[in-house]
């Protein structure tokens, strides 16, 4: 059962599933799995779905097939301070990176990024990937100006893969 509140992420099946383009998936399920990124809660993406009864049924069998699973909910540390507030910084890895990239294309351009983001999902090295992001800064600015683009490339640099 699908939980409204609750907050998917990728499991390692759904990532390699999203990298080797499984035939397996519809659009529609890949289009959602591209979606789920360990942030937006059910709701949030039922408010991106057509209907809820799709996004159901969607989630239903990504979650079925071994590509989604549930993130825990937050830890708290001994002060009640949020842990990720007293974590240290971690190297963003190549493939959170994609992720990022291809959340923040979806959200500005919708299904016209599609093509940038197969792209995005398809780079091997953190360099082929800056030059996809580069070509994306590029789309972004002449779809959606200046500022969204100075926005996009800010929070590309937040998840530069170290």
């Amino acid at each position: 059962m699908v939980q409204k509140v609750a907050v998917y992420r990728k499991s390692a099946k759904g990532v390699e599933a999203l990298a080797k383009r499984d035939p397996s998936l519809g659009m529609r399920l890949r289009s959602l799995l591209i979606l789920v990124d360990g942030k937006r809660d059910v709701d949030e993406l039922a408010r991106m779905s057509a209907t809820p009864a799709e996004l159901q049924q969607s989630f239903a069998q990504l979650l079925a097939l071994g590509m989604i699973e549930p993130l825990p909910p937050p830890a708290t540390a001994p002060t009640g301070t949020p842990a990720a507030a007293v974590a240290p910084a971690r190297i963003v890895t190549l493939v959170e990176a994609q992720r990022a990239a291809v959340r923040g294309l979806t959200n500005l351009l919708g299904p016209t990024a599609d093509d940038l983001c197969l792209r995005i999902e398809s780079a091997r090295t953190a360099q082929e990937l800056l030059a996809v992001i580069k070509r994306a800064e590029i789309a972004v600015r002449s779809a959606r100006g200046a500022q969204a683009a100075a926005t996009f490339m800010a929070d590309m640099q937040a998840h530069r893969p170290g």
